[in-house]
């Protein structure tokens, strides 16, 4: 197990450093780092076969993809934990001047980072966290063996 959790100036460099370091992880707790998609393809690479639970809470540099490609590429992975990667960034703004009612989306908007579906498909997978992500539009999953879906505060989801 390895936890770095809070750790901002983690970056995807760091992520190759741990990968040759460690070879047979079970549980990597990145949360609060500066890791993005391609540190999640470096971690995929090296832990494909022993990893077992994933933590990449309060990641902002993470998108649906890199969450995506773990889940497809991780066959073992049984906990992934990404609340508040995907985070509509006008949200935010908005949830901390108070003003949720009068959100408005300009045309300048990045719309390419908040309307992000997320299509997960996995065998093992028994709790998926998706807490505060108010990026994502749409969850599409199949996991049979889920157990445990957090989706609170996910405020852009439709029904």
């Amino acid at each position: 197990m390895l936890s770095l959790g809070l750790g901002s100036e983690i970056t995807d460099a760091s992520v190759a450093a741990i990968a040759s370091s460690y070879s047979n992880l079970e549980l990597l707790d990145l949360s609060g780092s500066s890791i993005s998609d391609s540190g999640i393809e470096m971690i995929c690479n090296v832990f494909l076969e022993t990893l077992l639970k994933l933590l990449l809470a309060l990641c902002p540099n993470i998108t649906s993809s890199g969450i995506q490609f773990a889940a497809a590429q991780l066959p073992r992975l049984e906990l992934m934990d990404c609340g508040k990667t995907i985070c509509d960034p006008n949200l935010e703004i908005s949830n901390e001047e108070g003003n949720d009612s009068d959100l408005q989306r300009t045309p300048n908007s990045k719309l390419h980072l908040i309307c992000q579906k997320l299509i997960i498909k996995h065998s093992r997978l028994k709790k998926l966290s998706l807490w505060g992500c108010s990026g994502l539009d749409a969850l599409y999953l199949n996991f049979p063996q889920l157990v445990d879906l957090n989706i609170n505060s996910c405020r852009n989801l439709h029904s």
